[in-house]
């Protein structure tokens, strides 16, 4: 598993790039304070 920390008290992009992943559907979830707040699907086609 990856972490990346981003900041609080302002608007984030995060870009991830695919070059580290094999084509497949992975999962990614947004956590604050430890607690998973939003999970989305990536899906990566090479």
């Amino acid at each position: 598993m990856e972490t990346k920390a981003v900041a609080l008290d302002k608007p984030t992009s995060l870009i991830i790039s695919s070059n580290n992943y094999n084509t497949g559907v992975y999962l990614y979830g947004i956590r604050i304070n430890g607690k998973i707040v939003k999970s989305k699907k990536m899906m990566v086609v090479k």
